[in-house]
């Protein structure tokens, strides 16, 4: 996402608050993993296909779905110890090729799937089962742009439209990033 496309969420009150924001020229915002996740969340979904700021509500709805505050787990980083932050086990998997590869699906990985741009659907990814797709909860999209959807006992068709994707993935992405950007910005200041 960029920053441009960010402080539009800003503005529009639809992004993460960050933990400190110093305005100004030179102006910066410090997020926590939380913030971090979040906003990966939203560019997921952006980048997926739908409109930035149904992106947001949309991410906003599935964190709230998920509970990602107090260090929540939304990126599926394996062994997460309680109160540890996601900055440092990501940190410390990063540096582990024997339990994490970067951009690869996990085992649970949290995936969405939108159908024909009104029925949402979560799961987990399940490799064991040879299953894709788990379906878990469906949650309803009222609200966020898309029509209304009845539920009801209608008889399921094939999809016109289909957005599939997976969080988890596109939040391990983010910290991914974050990381390689801090160890390039460390190796240049060495020099």
């Amino acid at each position: 996402m960029s920053p441009r496309e960010f402080s539009l969420l800003l503005a529009r009150g639809v992004a993460p608050e960050p933990l400190k924001e110093v305005p100004g020229r030179g102006g910066h915002r410090l997020f926590c993993s939380d913030g971090l996740s979040h906003a990966a969340v939203i560019s997921g979904i952006h980048h997926a296909g739908l409109e930035l700021l149904v992106a947001a509500r949309l991410a906003a709805m599935l964190v709230d779905h998920y509970n990602l505050g107090q260090n929540g787990n939304l990126a599926n980083f394996p062994d997460v110890e309680v109160g540890s932050s996601l900055y440092e086990a990501h940190a410390h998997l990063f540096t582990r090729p024997d339990l994490y590869s970067p951009g690869r699906s996990r085992q649970g990985d949290i995936l969405i799937e939108i159908e024909n741009g009104n029925t949402l659907t979560t799961g987990r990814l399940d490799f064991e089962a040879r299953a894709y797709f788990d379906r878990g909860i469906v949650l309803s999209l009222d609200g966020l742009g898309f029509p209304p959807h009845e539920h009801g006992t209608q008889e399921k068709t094939d999809p016109v439209s289909l957005v599939f994707f997976n969080l988890s993935l596109a939040v391990r992405n983010a910290f991914d990033r974050m990381l390689q950007a801090k160890q390039g910005t460390e190796a240049a200041s060495a020099f």
